[in-house]
C-alpha cells in the first residue's frame, strides 16, 4: 500500500486534489487539509492533536501536573479535592506555591545541565491539609489533573503501567470513574497497560474492555487479543 496515494467522494475530489498537490510527502494530510480550512478534516485533526493525552512516567509529568494546578482551572480544585476525600485520603485542602531550589541540590547537577537552568532555579511544593495534621503526598497528586483534564475535555488518556506508583484500590477506583456514567458524562476513555490481576474482574471491566498480549519468543511479535473472543460467562472468576 502507498500512504501517498489517496481517493475521494466526487463531490470533494476537486478541492481536495488541490490540497494534496500542496502536502509534502512527510506531512500529515489531515493537518495540510485542515490548514487549508477544510472543515470536514478539522474533527479528527483536532481530536488526534488535542484529544490524547499520555502519562508515561508520573516523576516526569510532576512538574507539568503543578503547572495546571497552579493555573487552577475551575473544575480542577473541587475534582482533586473530592478524589481525595474519596480515595480516603482524609485531606481537607491542599496549596501550591514555588520554592528555590536548594543550593545544595545544585552543585550535586552536572555543569552542562546547570546550564540551561534560570539563574534562581525553582520548584514546586504541595502542602496538604488533613483534618488533623499538615502533610505531603506526591503521586496521585501529580495525576490528578491528568484525569481530571481527560473527563471534563472529553479526551482519550493512555497511561503506560498504571499500577506500577498507584495503590490496587486507586487503580480500581479510576478506572470505577470512567465506566461511572455519572462521572464521565463526555464518554472520556481511558487506555492503560497492567500487570496487575486483581482487575480481571467482571464487576469492574466489561469483557470487551479487557485486553491480552502475548508475545512470540522466537519473532518477538505481540499478539493482542480482547477476552470477548472467549465464551466467558458473567459470573466466572476470570483472574483465576
Amino acid at each position: 500500500t502507498n500512504i501517498n496515494e489517496y481517493s475521494y467522494t466526487q463531490k470533494d475530489e476537486k478541492i481536495l486534489r488541490e490540497i494534496e498537490a500542496k502536502n509534502a510527502q512527510n506531512k500529515f494530510f489531515l493537518a495540510t487539509a485542515t490548514n487549508w480550512n477544510f472543515d470536514k478534516t478539522k474533527a479528527a485533526y483536532n481530536f488526534l492533536t488535542n484529544g490524547i493525552g499520555t502519562c508515561n512516567n508520573l516523576e516526569i509529568l510532576k512538574n507539568m501536573a503543578y503547572k495546571m494546578y497552579e493555573t487552577n482551572p475551575d473544575y480542577l480544585k473541587d475534582f482533586a479535592i473530592d478524589f481525595l476525600q474519596k480515595a480516603d485520603f482524609n485531606i481537607e485542602d491542599y496549596q501550591i506555591s514555588q520554592i528555590d531550589v536548594p543550593g545544595e541540590f545544585l552543585t550535586a547537577i552536572p555543569e552542562f545541565i546547570t546550564k540551561t537552568l534560570p539563574d534562581k532555579p525553582k520548584a514546586y511544593q504541595v502542602l496538604f491539609k488533613h483534618k488533623n495534621s499538615d502533610n505531603y503526598l506526591s503521586m496521585i497528586f501529580a495525576f490528578i489533573p491528568f484525569l481530571a483534564d481527560s473527563l471534563k475535555n472529553k479526551k482519550v488518556l493512555i497511561i503506560d503501567e498504571l499500577d506500577k506508583s498507584l495503590h490496587p484500590f486507586l487503580v480500581q477506583y479510576i478506572v470505577e470513574i470512567f465506566n461511572d456514567a455519572e462521572i464521565n458524562k463526555n464518554g472520556s476513555q481511558l487506555i492503560f497497560n497492567t500487570h496487575d490481576t486483581n482487575l480481571l474482574d467482571l464487576n469492574i471491566l466489561r469483557r470487551d474492555q479487557i485486553w491480552f498480549t502475548e508475545k512470540n519468543s522466537e519473532t518477538g511479535e505481540s499478539d493482542l487479543y480482547s477476552l470477548s473472543d472467549f465464551s466467558v460467562r458473567k459470573q466466572e472468576n476470570v483472574e483465576k
